[in-house]
């Protein structure tokens, strides 16, 4: 973590003592009325597909989901057949799961480990790295030149357990300057070396729903009187900016205890009188604990419809894994 994150990041946990102690939080500069048509407009989600979630870096998966030579996983996003692979070097590669020759999905398989993908319709055979390795009956179908009929690749970048890409093959954003300084934070918490514990997927609202959820803490007492509630106060938040993406803080019942703590110290009581959760735009919310974590990944489904991926990773000895990567998928459920 550098010294400007250090500084940020306690600097946030004084004002939630602070807010706190006087009985505040942190205010906007008034009140703001959302028209119902932001959620449900349908131009208007078109639009946010198009500009968001087909043109900047979005969370595809986690490291643990393919820790292996071999392993894949595969998912659809925004309608687009996906498969998550990786290499004998240890990388991630995002591809289309379409057969370059008559646009067939390649496997209908949630994970496995395999190094070749056959096409069920005519039998191309395709190597992890999306490269063409094979042509039935190739004497008698013609020239094909080299590379021309890979898998579509998508930018892709992996970094503290985390897996990000942009849906379009021909992008040039930089996906490692997109997500900044939050990123540098993440990974130094070692989420890649954490046991995936399992995966739940919940069918919700609008993203834009959901992701406000995760921006607040006015819904802890109505909505979780008996988990979040009993140890974290009711509508007392911090938040910063970090780009496009934020950090918001939330005050623990026991957030006083750390008055006499140096207040530049202060970054080192994470979830020891506060708790913090990353989000990177447009569909990432991270909370981390000191045993469990879980990344929440937001997947629009078309109009006010929407799917929420929950990956638990857990910090302790991996035999507390109770369940493989493929069942938890297949079932999706989540051991925690």
């Amino acid at each position: 973590m550098t010294v400007d994150t250090k500084i940020q990041y306690s600097r946030m946990a004084g004002r939630l003592i602070d807010h706190v102690a006087n009985g505040t939080t942190d205010w906007a500069e008034g009140t703001m009325e959302v028209p119902s048509t932001e959620y449900t407009d349908a131009e208007q989600w078109q639009r946010e597909m198009d500009c968001i979630f087909k043109s900047l870096p979005i969370l595809v998966g986690v490291t643990q989901e393919i820790p292996n030579p071999g392993d894949f996983r595969s998912l659809e996003i925004l309608g687009i057949p996906l498969l998550i692979t990786r290499q004998a070097d240890g990388s991630a590669k995002v591809l289309m799961n379409v057969c370059t020759h008559r646009g067939m999905q390649l496997t209908s398989e949630p994970c496995g480990n395999q190094k070749l993908f056959s096409c069920p319709y005519h039998g191309w055979t395709f190597k992890s790295d999306g490269a063409l390795r094979a042509i039935a009956d190739a004497p008698k179908f013609g020239d094909v030149c080299e590379g021309a009929r890979d898998l579509v690749q998508f930018p892709c970048h992996e970094e503290g357990g985390l897996i990000f890409a942009v849906l379009d093959a021909d992008s040039d954003v930089d996906i490692r300057a997109y997500l900044g300084a939050m990123m540098d934070d993440v990974a130094k918490k070692g989420m890649d070396q954490w046991t995936y514990v399992g995966h739940r997927i919940i069918h919700g609202p609008n993203w834009k729903v959901a992701y406000d959820g995760y921006l607040e803490g006015y819904h802890f007492k109505a909505a979780h009187p008996e988990t979040i509630e009993p140890r974290t106060f009711t509508n007392v938040m911090e938040y910063d900016a970090h780009g496009p993406h934020q950090l918001v803080g939330f005050a623990a019942k026991n957030v006083l205890e750390l008055g006499d703590v140096d207040r530049d110290e202060l970054w080192q009581h994470e979830t020891k009188g506060f708790d913090f959760i990353r989000l990177f735009f447009p569909n990432v919310s991270i909370f981390i604990a000191p045993e469990i974590t879980q990344v929440a990944q937001m997947i629009p489904g078309p109009g006010s419809d929407g799917k929420h991926h929950h990956f638990a990773l857990s910090a302790s000895d991996p035999a507390r894994e109770r369940r493989g990567r493929c069942s938890a998928h297949r079932d999706g459920g989540l051991a925690a």
